[in-house]
């Protein structure tokens, strides 16, 4: 239809316009939407984002778009194009999210030294996690509460009324000057709290009107929506977040369970389809030096999240998971072997140099009992023509993870290694053992 109407103007768009089936409230159907005159053109800029968001067909002419998809899926593209897209701001700014976008949104904090960070020149930063994630993220205005981080039955007030849970980070005023602390409870009297000083450690009562939110010195928090299916959101929230410690370190990382309240738009777990984990890196700082700056590490990373089935991003020092249980558990342990397996390689490329003392090679005791992982036994002449590009391929093509291990106590013979190959679902692991058998012959 968008091809005819490029050929022959206004032919679908204005003429013939597909007539909209009343009964058809659940089925796939098509509709023209006429686009408003603030558009500009950003909704064709934006025309994949949009279909990926909103998980409809949707395909922009002048100053018409075609949608294509179920009803659900239609109404929300219809929400992007008519309102959302064509009235934000440069920035992506947006004074409000239409009611019909609301089941499909989550919403990430992010501190005011932060936002230009995430953001980027021109608003490319963020572009370009929308493209990697498949969402689309407005900026809300300035003071936007968010529900469900901290209620006030299990908080105190502090500050201008905000609420914080007990041990969450705060700002306390000392004098003229702000100071961090941590808050750790109500005080002995009414409009009175305790906390406990970062700069000396000492414990002291104030009134809860000298103490804020951490973050409030540097303005308050932006509040980023960010719209789409719930695992792609929960991908950009991770992202977001990562950026967010990047530029102000310390945001997510001193309270784990305050990064999974945040993940998961302040629900708790039964509320979300998907789960959010957190652990600490408890490796070395070359293991994190070579998961963030080198090729191999970062593909190491991609590999166990796809063989796991959960999304893996590295927040500071802190892994975040999104998934279902058995996935965020699975994700866990195929990024320490990837570490223990591929690590000394890594760090040898990052350095230029051998890394001798990286740490104990990778040891997995009960691989012959996991249901999740198949053992393959190569020579060391066919684990070289094993080549490391080779083996990303393979992960890449069939969703698996590829780690060598010491025999996880097992007896080898001289010149033998074995291969763990990795993932939920036996049919891809089926297929890349295919795959390394024919390149090993």
């Amino acid at each position: 239809m968008a091809a005819v109407d490029r050929r022959l103007p206004g032919f679908f768009a204005e003429r013939c316009p597909p007539a909209p089936n009343p009964s058809n409230l659940f089925g796939f159907d098509v509709a023209v939407v006429a686009l408003p005159p603030s558009d500009g053109g950003a909704c064709a800029r934006c025309r994949s984002k949009i279909a990926a968001a909103s998980e409809a067909v949707v395909e922009v002419l002048a100053k018409h778009a075609f949608i294509a998809g179920e009803n659900d899926e239609r109404r929300r593209a219809q929400a992007f194009l008519s309102v959302l897209v064509p009235n934000a701001g440069p920035n992506g700014e947006a004074v409000a999210l239409p009611e019909e976008l609301l089941d499909c949104c989550s919403h990430v904090r992010v501190p005011a030294a932060a936002v230009s960070a995430v953001s980027g020149p021109g608003r490319a930063a963020l572009g370009r996690i929308e493209e990697d994630t498949r969402c689309l993220a407005f900026w809300l205005p300035p003071g936007t509460p968010v529900a469900g981080r901290v209620s006030p039955e299990d908080g105190i007030a502090v500050g201008a009324g905000e609420i914080c849970a007990v041990g969450a980070r705060v700002d306390g005023r000392w004098e003229t000057q702000w100071h961090g602390a941590k808050l750790l409870g109500r005080g002995s009297s009414e409009g009175w709290v305790r906390i406990l000083w970062d700069f000396d450690g000492s414990e002291q009562q104030v009134q809860a009107v000298d103490v804020r939110p951490s973050g409030e010195a540097d303005g308050r928090w932006r509040v980023l929506a960010v719209v789409g299916p719930e695992r792609a959101r929960c991908a950009c929230v991770f992202q977001v977040m990562a950026a967010s410690e990047a530029a102000a370190p310390g945001t997510w990382t001193k309270d784990l369970a305050e990064a999974q309240l945040e993940a998961r738009d302040g629900k708790s777990e039964d509320e979300v389809f998907c789960g959010v984990d957190a652990f600490r890196h408890e490796g070395t700082v070359g293991e994190l030096d070579w998961l963030r700056a080198s090729p191999s590490g970062k593909q190491a990373l991609a590999g166990a999240s796809r063989a796991s089935g959960c999304i893996i991003q590295l927040v500071g020092q802190v892994f975040l998971l999104g998934g279902f249980p058995a996935q965020c558990a699975r994700g866990r342990e195929y990024v320490q072997w990837a570490c223990k397996s591929r690590m000394q390689m890594g760090i040898a490329h990052l350095r230029g140099s051998a890394a001798p003392g990286a740490g104990r090679g990778l040891s997995v005791v009960d691989a012959d009992m996991r249901d999740d992982v198949s053992v393959l036994t190569l020579r060391e002449a066919q684990v070289a023509l094993l080549r490391p590009d080779r083996i990303v391929g393979i992960e890449r093509e069939t969703a698996t993870l590829l780690v060598f291990d010491d025999g996880g106590g097992s007896a080898m013979e001289a010149g033998a290694r074995r291969l763990l190959i990795c993932g939920e679902a036996e049919k891809p692991r089926a297929q890349a053992r295919a795959r390394v058998e024919a390149v090993c012959g």
